[in-house]
This record gives structure tokens, sequence and C-alpha cells, in this order.
């Protein structure tokens, strides 16, 4: 492949590397890329000064074995394991805004701007002991040898309940500046009775001894409880 000096100025090159993907895959190989690169002033060999190429060639050699690449570097989201296995895929997150809001005592979520600021709960509207989705989730992953990337909420609210007749009301289409420097209320609404209403606080520390499983509630959930729960 050979690129103009002017293609390479104007636009730039990106190279991306596949791999065939197996039921528990490795990266078995990758590319190899030698660059003779264009420079934008001039080439200096020595005291000699030279013109800047006309041209660049990139050699690939795909079957030149050099070193994986880090099952951590590309992954998924919100897999289940079927889809891993036939992705290939070695990561696997749970995120997103819902999870921003998911009380893991109550197995409950906010939907926020998704879905008109409701609650809601599981779907199967089953009462399950606390933290059972992301359990299942990391359980899921483990079975087919894939890592978790997990977002521990710490906006300091989450969902009270799973009940989706409850949702934030008034909320701005965009938000703005704060009624004061570091409040939490922007100018022209104050969250405090959508928070009332939704939600309950969640805590950095608990400061007082864990219980792995708390019992369904609407007080504060703690997300050092939640980790020491996970792990």
């Amino acid at each position: 492949m050979t690129l103009s000096r002017r293609q390479l100025l104007a636009g730039g090159a990106v190279l991306v590397a596949g791999a065939g993907l197996a039921s528990r895959p490795t990266v078995r190989r990758v590319l190899d890329v030698s660059v003779r690169r264009a420079e934008t002033a001039v080439w200096r060999t020595g005291s000699t000064v030279a013109p800047p190429p006309s041209s660049v060639t990139i050699v690939v050699q795909p079957r030149r074995i050099l070193r994986p690449i880090s099952p951590l570097i590309y992954g998924v989201a919100h897999a289940n394991p079927d889809q891993l296995i036939g992705l290939g895929a070695r990561l696997n997150r749970w995120g997103g805004n819902p999870n921003t809001r998911y009380n893991w005592v109550n197995g409950t979520w906010n939907a926020a701007r998704d879905w008109e600021f409701r609650n809601y709960g599981d779907d199967s509207g089953k009462s399950s002991p606390a933290g059972t989705a992301t359990d299942r989730f990391v359980q899921g992953n483990q079975s087919v040898g894939a890592d978790t990337v997990l977002t521990v909420p710490a906006i300091g609210w989450v969902s009270s309940n799973a009940d989706k007749q409850v949702q934030s009301v008034g909320v701005p289409s965009s938000g703005g500046p704060p009624l004061t420097p570091g409040d939490d209320a922007i100018a022209g609404y104050n969250p405090a009775e959508n928070q009332r209403r939704t939600s309950v606080p969640s805590l950095a520390r608990k400061n007082a001894p864990f219980v792995d499983t708390p019992e369904r509630g609407d007080g504060p959930v703690y997300q050092d409880e939640w980790i020491h729960h996970l792990v």
C-alpha cells in the first residue's frame, strides 16, 4: 500500500488488526507494520539536508507472530455468555445511564432520560436477594473466562423502588449553572423533591460492619458494602 504525502497530511491513516475468534479466544497474530514516515519538514542525515519523501510505504505481514493483544483492550457491554463466546470477547461492561442509579440492595433502577426518569425493577417482578442482578452478570462472565468492568453508582442517589409510576418531574431539558458554587441544584430547578420521590441516598462508606446480603428497605445504600459483597 502506497499513500501520497498529500493523503497522509490531509487525513492520516488508521490500521485495525483483527483475528479469528474461538470459544476460548486468544489473539494469535497481529499485524507487523513497517512504516517509512513522511515528515512535514525535512529529513536530516548527518549534515545533509534531504527533501521529504513524496510517498510512504506500509508493509503488512499478517503471518508474522509478534505478541498477543491484551484481552482488556477490546470488549463489549451487557453481553450474555453465548454472545461473549460468539464474539470472542474477553471483557464485558456493566454500566450505562440506568446503572448509574442502580440500587444493589433493592435490585431497582431509574431510567433517567432514557425513559422519563422512571423507576423500575427486574422484569420478572420477583423479589431477589441483594446484588442478584450483578452477581449473575459477573458469574456469567466468569463462566466463559471474561473479565468484568462494573459501574459503582457514586452520584449520591439511587432508585428507591421498582414502581414504574414513580418518576422525576419538571427536569430541565438541558443543564445550566448551579444556584451557588458547588450546589447540586441548577438555576431554576431544585432536585430535592424528585430525589425524595424517586431515590434513596447512596453513600461511599458505611462506617459500620458490613452485611453481605442486606435486607431490602428504604434507607441509604453503601458503595463500600457492595464492593465487599462482590469480592
